[in-house]
């Protein structure tokens, strides 16, 4: 029974830490339109986080990050925005020419009502074979997403107009699933789109990240360690004996 349980237990830390995220940035050489995307892949990776940051300065429509792309070595699906406790919403059509004002809201729901009235997600995904493309609203707006240099600058260029309004603020995370992968999850051909022009920055996948924390067990796991280590102490005593 006590190598059973020890077996147990290194089974359930090894199911409780995920693959290292794989990171991607916006190439450097554009120092105006900036932003990260993190792809955090389960331990079978059978599902993944997509965590989308816009790192720019808001200063107008055009570092507003709308859209994204990627292909990856297996075949996904969902792509919804994860809501967890709740989404921050930012509304700026209060701004003027000179003072920028902007209201904070909650979406628990990642839907909105889109001028046809229809319910519709903050974010779609359409997947066609290994490539997947992400918008934002019904069309690059509303719901792109900013961060909190927008509170300051959204008496700018277009950031007040009603067509663009309201916004995420980031970072903004998507639930995935995929089936296909073999081996290790590889992801290419990351885009970064931004404005309504649009402008495209490529990603780069970044080699030298920080490790991430490792993840936290879930109950089932930590009983199953806890049972583990209680039978490696007896196993112990048992040996001095």
């Amino acid at each position: 029974m006590i190598k059973p349980l020890a077996f147990a237990a290194s089974f359930a830390l090894a199911s409780s830490v995920s693959a290292t995220p794989i990171t991607f940035n916006s190439d450097p050489l554009n120092t105006t339109q900036t932003a990260t995307a993190v792809f955090d892949f389960n331990a079978t990776n059978t599902a993944f986080t997509l965590t989308l940051t816009n790192t720019s300065t808001i200063t107008d429509i055009a570092t507003v990050l709308d859209d994204f792309h990627f292909d990856l070595n297996g075949t996904a699906s969902g792509g919804t925005v994860h809501v967890g406790s709740g989404l921050t919403v930012v509304d700026c059509t209060a701004s003027t020419n000179s003072t920028p004002d902007c209201t904070n809201s909650t979406n628990t729901t990642g839907t909105y009502l889109n001028q046809q009235n229809n319910t519709a997600p903050l974010w779609a995904s359409t997947f066609a074979g290994t490539h997947v493309d992400m918008v934002a609203g019904t069309g690059m707006h509303p719901y792109g997403i900013v961060n909190s240099t927008i509170y300051t600058m959204a008496d700018q260029d277009g950031l007040r107009n009603a067509e663009h309004n309201p916004y995420l603020l980031g970072p903004t995370s998507f639930d995935f699933t995929v089936t296909g992968i073999t081996g290790a999850p590889s992801v290419t051909n990351v885009d970064f789109t931004f404005g309504t022009t649009p402008i495209h920055v490529s990603g780069v996948e970044c080699t030298n990240c920080p490790s991430p924390d490792v993840g936290v067990p879930e109950p089932g796991s930590l009983a199953l360690l806890g049972l583990g280590l209680v039978a490696l102490v007896a196993y112990r005593r048992r040996s001095r004996a």
